[in-house]
């Protein structure tokens, strides 16, 4: 199973957010992929862009910062498909980025799991997941 996480999700995790129990779903979210071999982890530079600019740390340490908690994720790159569909989600109402998050984890079939559900709400097709329930799924 492929699983796309939201800027949100690592943010809480490296950050260690107490709001709402944050730092304890991505906490077990984490320790999950780390340890369940059916979990592909994919993440894109939008992510380590996005995570660079709040944490103020340079693209590469964020990069090594995401590899080292998840050794086996994969980077994956923005193609031609994955904009159009960007735009597509836009089109319905799907702010950039939160459009080319959403198109990522759709060209790659993961389930995309944020905390901004809600934002995503109108995506056909799109499996979003919440943190605390993503061991239900």
């Amino acid at each position: 199973m492929k699983i796309y996480l939201d800027s949100d999700v690592y943010l809480a995790y490296f950050k260690s957010e107490k709001q709402a129990n944050r730092d304890i779903w991505t906490e077990q979210i984490f320790r999950e992929i780390l340890t369940n071999k059916n979990i592909q982890l994919i993440f894109s530079y939008l992510t380590v862009l996005e995570i660079s600019k709040i944490l103020g740390e340079p693209e590469n340490a964020v990069r090594a910062l995401i590899l080292l908690h998840c050794p086996a994720a994969c980077e994956i790159a923005v193609t031609r498909e994955i904009r159009n569909k960007s735009k597509e989600f836009e089109k319905i109402g799907v702010h950039f980025p939160d459009s080319m998050h959403a198109a990522f984890a759709f060209y790659e079939s993961a389930g995309f799991v944020t905390f901004n559900v809600k934002d995503y709400q109108n995506i056909s097709g799109l499996k979003v997941i919440e943190p605390r329930f993503f061991f239900s799924v």
